[in-house]
């Protein structure tokens, strides 16, 4: 068993130190802020730079309607695996390919603007590289297909794109940019005219009827220089129907739609797996540093025993089976961690009835760096073949080794002394802790909670920390008219201090809390809070 060093009372300075808890509050009300912020530009560049092409109006009006990270997280991941073509592996294959294309539209087109804002880059994003490509990036001299007209004129930069099929768009699609402007900037037209930079030049740039037929007499048609059509086309010109600017104009609408989904089984493989609601449950995670790289995440899951089959057993006994499936994936949608377990409850014949009003707990441990991560879980009972799903975020924020910080605080149910190893589920430190996921706890009964401290200074005559922890109750979104401070229960080990701690909810009525815990370092002169809503009834 870990031995614990107990504080002395005489290195607590509170009455000193409350000048910098007022100015940690501002602190973490400034990084809450900064995070939200940075939160919203994320969602704002995927939704307006990232998907901008892709995403149709349908879910676009969805992802507007969201109001919390967790739900938009959840939208983005179902988006890109609505469009994988190969969920069976790791690696998104349609997202890879879908920002190469981003980068490769913004180091190519370009052109006082990011590629990717440019009709080339637009359209290179959404389709792909074009199955064939002609291109006259200096313009001067071109000699006109029949379809154009013939004849020799001088043209803007321009570039064809043809492309097989496209699918919901058609076969033998042909686009057509042109720059008129310079400066790589070139746009998609809708009149294969436009190129022509001799157009409303009297005498040069003539097409072969322009200059052979007699109805002509060696002078450019003004229904071709002013773009007047009969019909739909030029009189004189031999245009395919593809080519007239109102067959054109309709491509460039559909062009400009976002490209179907291509796999509807799997859209309808996401819907079925987000309904699945047969087995309900609630899942939390927290996180303990281990080192300045990795924290230690328990993923706790808590379900109601009602909600399982037990089957009795020849012995008399009830045992229920349950399987769990766990994958964490960073916003990359790369495979962080993966993992299976069996979960069985076993309850002599005569308590089967009580067992059934109880919870239902499950742990797992999981080791990860900083950064955002993306949590889905299943839970399958093998004897009703029920199953539910849960999708939850983790955000471990990172913490300069220099600075005063905290692990977040786990509620408990429960707080028991033991000697089990942390490996083993539920066992932080000294203590076996069970969490209370819900955060609700009854009238008159007791709140646990451990926290853990980190870069703190020692005295090095003394070798023992100069850190004051303190803790208020209040109302949700009130502010603690005063502390209680913690002169009891707190321990170091290594390069942490923790505290486990019950308090009684006596004075307390139903309704909606805070636990507001203030730390501050007498020797480094740093502070920090934490803030954990809970909920009495």
């Amino acid at each position: 068993m870990r031995k614990s060093l107990s504080l002395p009372a005489c290195l607590f300075l509170s009455a000193l130190l409350c000048p910098l808890a007022s100015l940690s509050g501002q602190s973490q009300q400034q990084a809450k802020q900064s995070q939200e912020e940075e939160a919203e530009d994320y969602y704002r560049k995927w939704l307006d730079e990232d998907a901008v092409y892709i995403i149709t109006e349908d879910e676009r009006q969805v992802f507007l309607g969201l109001s919390t990270d967790d739900e938009k997280d959840a939208f983005i991941e179902q988006f890109w695996f609505r469009r994988d073509t190969d969920p069976r592996t790791a690696e998104n294959e349609y997202k890879t390919e879908h920002y190469r294309r981003i980068q490769y539209a913004n180091e190519t087109f370009h052109a006082g603007m990011p590629g990717w804002k440019t009709d080339r880059g637009r359209v290179y994003i959404m389709f792909g590289p074009p199955d064939r490509k002609d291109s006259y990036p200096m313009g001067g001299w071109y000699e006109r297909k029949y379809h154009e007209g013939g004849g020799r004129t001088s043209v803007f930069p321009f570039e064809l794109w043809w492309y097989r099929h496209l699918e919901g768009i058609g076969d033998d699609i042909e686009l057509e940019f042109v720059d008129t402007a310079g400066g790589n900037l070139y746009r998609l037209s809708t009149d294969s005219q436009e190129k022509d930079e001799f157009l409303r030049v009297p005498g040069l740039g003539l097409t072969h009827d322009e200059m052979f037929n007699p109805e002509f007499g060696g002078v450019k048609s003004r229904e071709r220089v002013v773009g007047i059509r009969d019909q739909g086309f030029i009189p004189g010109l031999p245009e395919r129907a593809k080519d007239s600017p109102f067959a054109r104009t309709e491509l460039l609408m559909k062009v400009s739609k976002a490209p179907p989904i291509r796999y509807t089984d799997l859209q309808e493989t996401v819907s079925a797996s987000i309904s699945y609601n047969q087995l309900p449950f609630q899942v939390s995670s927290h996180f303990i540093r281990i080192d300045e790289e990795k924290l230690l995440v328990p993923v706790t899951v808590a379900f109601e025993n009602r909600d399982i089959n037990f089957k009795q057993q020849q012995d008399g006994s009830w045992k229920s089976r349950l399987q769990v499936y766990g994958l964490v994936r960073n916003l990359k949608r790369r495979v962080i961690h993966e993992w299976d377990d069996d979960i069985q409850a076993v309850y002599p014949e005569g308590q089967i009835q009580a067992a059934l009003l109880l919870k239902g707990v499950y742990q797992k441990k999981i080791a990860l760096a900083p950064g955002r991560y993306k949590l889905d879980l299943i839970i399958k009972d093998l004897d009703s073949g029920r199953i539910g799903t849960q999708t939850a975020s983790i955000n471990i924020p990172s913490s300069p080794s220099e600075s005063l910080s905290a692990s977040s605080v786990v509620l408990a149910r429960s707080i028991e002394g033991t000697d089990q190893d942390m490996s083993q589920p539920f066992v932080l430190a000294n203590f076996k802790i069970k969490p209370q996921i819900d955060g609700v706890f009854p009238v008159g009964g007791q709140l646990g909670f451990y926290l853990e401290i980190y870069n703190f200074a020692v005295d090095q005559s003394s070798l023992m920390p100069g850190v004051e922890i303190k803790y208020a109750i209040v109302p949700h979104g009130a502010q603690p008219d005063s502390f209680r401070t913690v002169r009891r229960g707190v321990s170091m080990f290594s390069d942490r201090l923790y505290i486990a701690r019950l308090v009684q909810l006596t004075d307390f009525e139903k309704g909606r809390y805070q636990l507001v815990c203030n730390i501050t370092d007498s020797l480094s002169g740093q502070s920090t809070a934490t803030r954990t809503p809970f909920v009495i009834q």
